[in-house]
């Protein structure tokens, strides 16, 4: 089994991913939030999860994007989510503008 370095994302801190779905709408949106535990401030961040449906397995995947977040503070992440069998999502890749 790979271990994962402790902190893949160099201060950027994610939080659990749940799906939500609103009632009066088809539309099901991938959410969480990833916090700045750094002094700086962070520049161009995209974020994409992988898409699961019940038994794990990968059914495509939804992206959001950010252009800063300030040190200390949380970005609130709401990526759209297209496959109707989604019941997961998982964080799999934070991007930085370079």
């Amino acid at each position: 089994m790979r271990k994962l370095p402790a902190d893949p994302w160099h201060g950027l801190k994610p939080s659990k991913v749940t799906l939500e779905k609103k009632d009066e709408s088809s539309l099901i949106y991938a959410i969480g939030s990833l916090t700045n535990d750094t002094t700086r401030q962070r520049f161009g961040v995209k974020i994409e999860l992988d898409v699961l449906d019940a038994h794990r397995n990968k059914l495509g995947s939804a992206t959001d994007y950010t252009e800063v977040i300030e040190p200390g503070k949380e970005w609130k992440f709401r990526a759209l989510v297209t496959a109707k069998a989604a019941v997961g999502a998982k964080l799999v890749k934070v991007k930085e503008q370079e």
